[in-house]
Parts: structure tokens; sequence; C-alpha cells
């Protein structure tokens, strides 16, 4: 999570307040692992 997203979130009254920041300003550098069905696909960095 970037500081921009980080601090959005800590002031979100909501959670969809909390989520908008990382919808908007999120990109690749804000993940930081993949999981599918509960089970981590892809570490950080690992692109197919």
């Amino acid at each position: 999570m970037s500081p921009a997203i980080a601090q959005r979130a800590d002031e979100a009254g909501d959670i969809w307040e909390a989520l908008f920041p990382t919808i908007m300003m999120g990109d690749d550098r804000a993940i930081t692992a993949t999981f599918v069905a509960g089970r981590q696909a892809l570490p950080q960095g690992q692109v197919r």
C-alpha cells in the first residue's frame, strides 16, 4: 500500500471510503501477492 492510499484509508469512515482510494490510486506497486481461492498464486514481483 502506498503512503497516499494508507493515509486515505486511515481517515475512512466506512469500508467504501477505505476501498475507494485503493481502487482509484492502486497500481502494480500496491500489490504484494496474488491469491486465488485462498491460496497464494504469485508472490510480489512475479509476472506470468
